[in-house]
């Protein structure tokens, strides 16, 4: 296995102004269905979280067609803060020798508090590689 890194941006959904204080939780499938705890973060008043180092497949399994399994990692990223919805982004992908920036769009409470559910979730497919 090899090193990939994630950095976790938390802003607003329109006007992308960071969300200080902004509580991140990163987890990953770990085999057998259960979600394990990566890492626990909170963002500065730039919106950013602490960057994690995730284990991923090695970086020449991503340069070539290959049968086998896929040539990255997967994990899962949620945030909350006061004041804005929860969201999850599933299926983050994760390569080695990469950062990958995941940018979160919180949407403020106020601009919808009828319409919404309590956590917003989304699937990111994997890729044909």
């Amino acid at each position: 296995m090899a090193e990939s890194t994630l950095q976790v941006r938390a802003v607003t959904s329109r006007a992308w102004i960071p969300v200080r204080n902004a509580t991140v939780v990163v987890t990953q499938d770990d085999g057998s269905g259960a979600q394990q705890l990566l890492a626990l973060r909170t963002t500065d008043r730039s919106g950013l979280a602490e960057q994690l180092t995730v284990q991923a497949p090695p970086r020449e399994e991503s340069t070539s067609p290959n049968a086998g399994e896929e040539p990255f990692s997967e994990a899962a990223v949620t945030v909350d803060a006061a004041g804005y919805y929860r969201i999850r982004v599933n299926g983050v992908q994760l390569f080695a020798q990469v950062l990958t920036e995941q940018i979160m769009m919180l949407l403020p409470e106020s601009e919808d508090p009828y319409l919404r559910e309590e956590e917003e979730q989304v699937f990111i497919t994997p890729q044909a590689l």
